[in-house]
């Protein structure tokens, strides 16, 4: 059936385009199709009630003569006018929809985009490791013309090859998000390459090198001017890269370089239907030779140096990685000259908006400073502080216990909340408009994302930047676990640790959810390579403990030898989880090896709970508590079955508390009078403590800091007898 496929909004009463309205653009490009749709179906709709007035009978003779009679006594020059009015405004508006949908643009239903997916990795998967050439510098200029929805980008690649074999050919992936992107020139070495194939419709060409194959070790510069815009409007979609007011362009609008992996179709059901290969894996295995050659986030480039000059409209400033060298103005535009000044990973963007730009620093550990820019949204100013503070706090942090941060400045931009992210590029970070910019942060007790968020996104230039890991399983968490753990680390030394339940909780009701919702199976945190609930969730929370059971500054100190040895890598092998996985174990006592397996290599769950609590008052003014808790720990395989339970003794915080308490930023933090970790077997345990204090609330792992099964029920009210 094709009904199911079909989502043509001309086709269903009352459909239109999705919108957002936007603080920095306004209704912006959504205007146009919302008109013209609305239009469109108030013109169907007016129509429709001409006729059923006509039509209508009220009496009890309702057969169809009879209507037909009543309806042409009830026409005449004013509804006959409605008729034809409505009729020829729902035509007219209806032709210049689809002109718009069709023609301009191209309509495909959800069906369609999966064949020309299957199409893709049919034809072109032989080329998936195909040996291409490395771009070590780029040139950008670029002009935005935010008014009319377009760009004029000019890219200039220097490429090298750096294999051991000839390469003879230049495989082209043309899948910039903007439809109307149109090459205006394209040279290599100056001349133009011959195109020995061409695939309009999967946007995949073929070049010829001029003067014959590039040899080990030859450069050649590749030039490339695209005229990338929106024409008319589509029937779905945001299509919100370039916009009047927070363009946000990267990368992508240029090719790439050979097969692209991530357009093949990861449905179980779709590839069995269209008889591909089962596909549980995207990334190859650790140990990879050709994984551990290339990098996770671009396989085009290792490590290159970066130049950009953008220009853009008068009243906006345009950004990109690197710092500013130079701004001026020429012909009604502004121009902007940016250049980093050591090597970056091949990821940067282009961004341009009306802004507000806020100024701070932060202070280096050998008294330097370091600056922070924030770039917002004028009106926007309410959480700003929040932002540099959070910027300030993380810089101070990863300064102390990882490495030296590679540049001098750092910069938070606002977009338009047509995404909800944060992206880390070199030294700059865009943050979309929805994600904290005007939130409500005056409940102390309410988690502050616009903080912890942006130290994630702080972190990612240690690891992601500095660290930017090889393609294969497992490594996102190298990028994502580590920035996760980082962001953690710093709200602990900005909120304390007792304040930390909170976060962790979080953290942990998101794995749960993640692995309950998971429609293949679950991996590991050393092979998994799709998995946002493990890298992010998981890898945070485990990360987390493990500073909690072994010391922050120990496994900080086996962080920091690992970004020692691994940063800025020149020359494969590149990162991988192994790596990783290896500094973690050298900072690891034997007696805790355990959790190591159990949280890395394996998928274990907790199932804590603290079954009964109760005190007595000594006449010494102290308490005697008695507390039962039950522990159990269980060994799943990724389907969620379930393999064994643990028989062996595990290290396990039991905690009791008096009343919750404020601390000096009034956020409600546990009170503990007792807490210590205690070698637990697997069972039922009834332990008995004397306590100073009145004890409130008793249990075990009561900051959650375990992956546990039912995190709720881990502490319960004591009894007072």
């Amino acid at each position: 059936m094709i009904w199911p496929e079909f989502d043509y909004n001309l086709a269903f009463y009352s459909y239109s385009p999705g919108y957002l309205i936007s603080d920095m653009n306004g209704f912006g490009h959504f205007a146009k199709p919302l008109f013209w749709f609305n239009l469109y179906w108030l013109a169907f709709g007016a129509l429709l009630l001409i006729i059923g007035n006509l039509y209508w009978s009220r009496g009890s003779d309702s057969g169809i003569k009879s209507r037909w009679r009543i309806a042409k006594s009830r026409l005449n020059s004013i509804s006959g006018l409605g008729l034809v009015t409505s009729l020829a405004i729902w035509i007219g508006a209806g032709a210049f929809i689809y002109y718009n949908v069709s023609v301009l643009n191209k309509y495909q239903t959800s069906k369609a985009q999966t064949q020309l997916q299957v199409a893709y990795e049919k034809q072109y998967s032989q080329y998936a490791r195909i040996i291409q050439p490395k771009v070590t510098d780029v040139k950008l200029e670029a002009d935005i013309f935010a008014k009319e929805r377009r760009t004029l980008a000019t890219g200039k690649f220097t490429i090298v090859n750096k294999s051991e074999v000839p390469i003879d050919s230049l495989h082209l992936n043309f899948g910039s998000p903007i439809y109307h992107t149109v090459v205006k020139k394209f040279t290599i070495d100056g001349q133009e390459p011959q195109r020995v194939w061409n695939d309009e419709d999967q946007r995949y060409s073929i070049y010829r090198f001029p003067g014959g194959a590039m040899t080990p070790g030859d450069t050649m510069l590749i030039e490339m001017t695209l005229d990338a815009g929106y024409k008319g409007f589509t029937n779905s979609g945001y299509n919100s890269g370039i916009v009047e007011n927070g363009t946000f362009l990267n990368l992508g609008i240029f090719p790439s370089f050979g097969y692209d992996a991530s357009r093949e179709i990861t449905s179980d059901k779709d590839r069995k239907k269209y008889k591909l290969p089962e596909k549980d894996y995207n990334s190859p295995p650790q140990d990879d030779a050709w994984g551990l050659s290339h990098l996770l986030f671009n396989d085009d480039a290792d490590y290159v140096t970066f130049e950009a000059i953008l220009s853009t409209e008068p009243d906006q400033i345009a950004i990109s990685p690197g710092y500013l060298q130079n701004e001026w103005e020429k012909d009604g535009r502004k121009y902007y000259h940016y250049k980093m000044d050591s090597e970056m990973d091949l990821f940067f963007n282009m961004s341009s908006a009306r802004y507000a730009v806020h100024r701070d620093a932060w202070t280096n550990q050998d008294g330097s400073k370091g600056n922070i820019e924030i770039f917002h949204h004028p009106t926007h100013k309410r959480n700003v502080e929040r932002f540099a503070k959070a910027v300030r706090n993380s810089m101070e942090y990863f300064n102390q216990f990882f490495t030296p941060y590679q540049y001098r400045q750092m910069r938070i931009l606002e977009f338009p909340r047509y995404a909800t992210f944060a992206q880390s590029f070199p030294n700059t970070v865009p943050y979309a408009e929805s994600f904290g910019w005007v939130g409500d942060f005056s409940d102390p007790d309410d988690i502050d994302y616009s903080y912890t968020v942006t130290a994630h996104e702080v972190a990612h230039q240690w690891w992601g930047h500095q660290i930017t890991p090889s393609n294969t399983r497992g490594a996102n968490q190298i990028s994502e676990s580590m920035a996760e753990y980082s962001s953690l680390m710093v709200m602990k030394k900005e909120y304390g640790v007792e304040a930390m339940q909170k976060f962790l909780k979080y953290e942990l009701d998101r794995y749960l959810s993640g692995r309950a919702d998971e429609s293949k199976f679950e991996k590991t945190l050393l092979d998994n390579d799709t998995q946002a609930y493990v890298w992010y969730r998981k890898g945070g929370l485990v990360l987390y403990a493990l500073q909690d059971y072994i010391g922050e500054d120990s496994l900080n100190a086996g962080f920091r030898r690992f970004l020692e040895n691994a940063a800025f890598r020149q020359k494969p092998p590149y990162a991988n989880t192994a790596e990783w996985y290896s500094y973690i174990q050298s900072v690891t006592p034997d007696s805790l090896k355990y959790f190591l397996e159990d949280n890395f290599e394996k998928i274990a769950l907790y199932e804590n709970r603290a079954k009964k609590a109760s005190a007595t008052k000594l006449s010494d003014g102290k308490y005697e508590v008695t507390v039962t808790i039950d522990t159990k720990k269980i060994y799943y395989d990724g389907l969620g079955k379930t393999l064994n339970e643990g028989d062996q003794p595990n290290l396990i915080e039991i905690g009791i508390f008096t009343k919750d308490g404020k601390n000096d930023k009034g956020m409600t933090r546990k009170v503990p009078l007792y807490l210590q970790k205690q070698w637990l077997q697997p069972g039922e345990h009834t332990l008995k403590l004397i306590i100073e204090g009145e004890p409130v609330k008793a249990g075990i792992d009561p900051y959650n800091k375990l992956i546990d099964r039912v995190p709720d029920d881990n502490l319960i009210n004591v009894d007072i007898n």
